[in-house]
């Protein structure tokens, strides 16, 4: 289903001059074409729909490039499929880093243990999670340690699923304000919790 030529056009030409309530028109018709197509290539539909929300974040900051006569629906895949190689991108790279981390993680055990000296990892994680309120912890460890998704512990706690993505943000910026500190005495083992425990 397609917008009659007409009408999208005087839309974009309206967007391209900052009318939120034509923003509005093309975000609810063009949708759920955009989560369809994210949702093709990411497997995830709650994943599927943060992208959404930036994919259309990004046509909103980026009206002025708008070109009239240009197709509104190749102009948001355009977007959507460039922030979804982003995505694949950090990805990847998130996994390569991870795997040399690991590698040299087991040449540096022995002076891991002297830096940390009684601290293992569990211990430090546990100290980190002190440091959140009851609720952060909670969600966190809903969402870590059972591996719950937003939506899941949303239902689960009668809140919000934004609710419970601030709720995380939160969380994961206090324990990596905890463990910064300790990356000076022992840099690769932080670098691997963070990696593995506090991951976005």
């Amino acid at each position: 289903m397609k917008l009659p030529l007409d009408i999208e056009r005087e839309l974009i030409r309206k967007l391209i001059n900052g009318d939120k309530i034509a923003f509005s028109h093309l975000f609810s018709f063009y949708k759920s074409q955009v989560l369809y197509y994210c949702v093709h290539f990411v497997k995830d539909k709650e994943i599927a729909e943060d992208i959404t929300q930036d994919i259309f974040l990004t046509v909103w900051e980026k009206k002025e490039d708008i070109r009239i006569e240009q197709s509104f629906s190749a102009f948001l895949y355009t977007i959507a499929r460039n922030r979804i190689y982003d995505i694949f991108r950090s990805l990847s790279a998130r996994s390569v880093l991870y795997e040399k981390l690991m590698e040299q993680a087991v040449d540096y055990v022995d002076d891991v243990e002297k830096s940390l000296e009684e601290k293992n990892i569990q211990e430090l994680i546990a100290q980190a999670l002190e440091q959140l309120s009851p609720r952060q912890r909670e969600i966190f460890e809903l969402s870590r340690n059972r591996g719950l998704s937003h939506k899941e512990i949303a239902e689960q706690l009668g809140l919000s699923v934004y609710t419970v993505q601030d709720h995380i943000k939160n969380a994961l910026e206090k324990i990596r304000a905890y463990l910064i500190p300790f990356i000076s005495s022992c840099p690769i083992l932080v670098s691997l919790i963070i990696l593995k425990y506090v991951k976005p």
